[in-house]
């Protein structure tokens, strides 16, 4: 009769024991598919963010080539309206020479 109660226990911790063994076992998988579901979730906002920050760095070299292109049509205009205040300024010199010289 111990026997056979010794021998129930054993089976009953074994069966205790094996289940407690396949609880573990699909805890592992659940934790597995988790941290894999986590890590793909961490890559796709890294990959959004740097598609973001792409973009980012992509308007501001437009930015920087509009305003390039900006400074330099302000300093062609700059040139072009000193040119014409020169060109002003000879002629007037040049008629108040012919005044002079007619006045003598």
């Amino acid at each position: 009769a111990a026997a056979a109660e010794a021998a129930a226990a054993a089976e009953r911790e074994a069966f205790g024991a094996s289940a407690m063994r396949e609880r573990l076992a699909r805890q592992r998988v659940e934790l597995q598919s988790e941290r894999r579901r986590a890590e793909a979730e961490i890559e796709a906002a890294a990959e959004a963010r740097l598609a973001e920050a792409r973009q980012d760095a992509r308007l501001a070299r437009q930015e920087a080539c509009a305003a390039r292109e900006e400074g330099e049509r302000l300093e062609a205009a700059a040139r072009a309206e000193a040119a014409r205040c020169r060109a002003a300024e000879a002629a007037r010199d040049a008629c108040q020479g012919e005044r002079a010289a007619a006045a003598a």
